[in-house]
């Protein structure tokens, strides 16, 4: 009985080491296939996208806090988005105006610095390429993601205008005025620096598997509609939750478009002083009015951004912005575009509810270069 109960023994610790030992070889060839994946990811990232192979990059590389408020960072550099030395998006230009050329400049928030569109396929980039051929026009695509009416007045000022450009379009984001009062950028300090040829400071950030970044993106494009829908209107609710409590809003709130017509009216007079014409463009967005079923993840997901707001508001309160767009460029003799009369509620011309996809950004560009006044020369 002892000889025989040791055998088992003998066996059963011989199933265990088995058992462990398969276990150890999973791990380790789990840790292979991640390892290699990363190492993978970060030569994909070195030899087509120029990043760093030990860089850790975040979107915050993509701006920095000047004296005067937020601007796109000398040289910043995340996933598509690269920035040329001046903190634009595109090619290298220089502050000094190329002789015998027409310098445009475009500013907004994401929608015009590019956010769904393939590389070099946001609409400045394409519309520099649409007036290639009325001789030498430089576009500048001066976007900030996040920048409100406001934040462009000083932007403007202190950074974007020393460029002298003969046309500036303005393309606005009026949902930031939804929640009131706007969202405003903080002042790095309160003087300008020393010297204006400070570089920017450079980031350090903590490792993160750019491997597992893309698992993750492959993985939530192949996420079920109804589970993204219920998992955004978790975090609707969870926000609120986190909130004090108070009424819905059920209609555009009238501060929040009393402040983007005074944030707009003023912009226009400061760029107008500097001598630059302003081109005013309506915003469009993906949404139709009246809602339909379609447009419902769309709205529940910038919802989460204003938990307080009623779906029907995000769509009025474009709508009701796109108004004052209209009136300030008649008040002020400025040209406007269209933009909303030929995009809103076309689903195909857009990747979410107001970022455009390639071909909006095409349609986009095609609009404003059939409609704008260039000057020559």
């Amino acid at each position: 009985m002892s000889a025989g109960a040791e055998v088992a023994g003998s066996s059963s610790t011989n199933k265990r080491t088995a058992a462990g030992a398969r276990v150890s070889w999973a791990l380790m060839t789990l840790a292979a296939c991640l390892l290699g994946g990363e190492i993978a990811a970060r030569l994909d990232d070195a030899l087509f996208h120029g990043v760093p192979f030990f860089a850790n990059p975040t979107d915050d590389d993509l701006t920095t806090l000047d004296w005067f408020g937020r601007r796109g960072r000398a040289h910043g550099q995340f996933g598509k988005w690269q920035l040329n030395s001046l903190g634009f998006r595109g090619a290298e230009i220089t502050v000094a105006r190329t002789p015998g050329c027409a310098r445009i400049v475009v500013m907004g928030a994401s929608e015009t610095f590019g956010y769904r569109e393939s590389p070099g396929h946001e609409f400045p980039n394409l519309l520099a390429q649409r007036l290639a051929g009325r001789g030498c026009v430089e576009v500048v695509n001066a976007a900030v993601v996040g920048m409100t009416l406001g934040s462009m007045q000083p932007y403007w000022t202190h950074w974007v205008a020393r460029l002298h450009p003969d046309v500036v379009f303005i393309y606005p984001s009026p949902l930031f005025y939804l929640e009131y009062p706007a969202p405003q950028q903080a002042a790095a300090a309160s003087f300008p620096p020393a010297s204006s040829s400070v570089p920017d400071a450079p980031l350090d950030h903590p490792f993160e598997s750019r491997f597992i970044n893309r698992l993750r993106a492959v993985a939530g494009a192949a996420v079920p509609q109804w589970l993204t829908m219920c998992r955004v209107k978790r975090q609707v609710r969870a926000k609120l939750a986190a909130l004090p409590a108070r009424a819905e809003i059920d209609s555009p709130p009238a501060e929040g478009l009393a402040a983007f017509r005074r944030d707009l009216d003023g912009l226009v007079e400061t760029i107008r002083d500097s001598g630059a014409r302003v081109v005013l463009l309506t915003h469009a967005e993906r949404a139709s009015w009246p809602i339909e079923r379609r447009d419902l993840l769309d709205l529940w997901a910038s919802k989460v951004f204003w938990p307080h707001a009623a779906l029907p508001v995000l769509v009025e309160f474009d709508r009701a912005a796109n108004v004052i767009i209209g009136e300030t460029a008649r008040r002020e003799a400025v040209q406007l575009i269209d933009a909303a009369a030929a995009l809103n509620g076309r689903f195909d011309y857009f990747g979410d509810l107001v970022h455009f996809n390639d071909r909006g950004a095409e349609i986009m560009a095609d609009l404003i270069a059939a409609q704008a006044r260039i000057p020559g020369p």
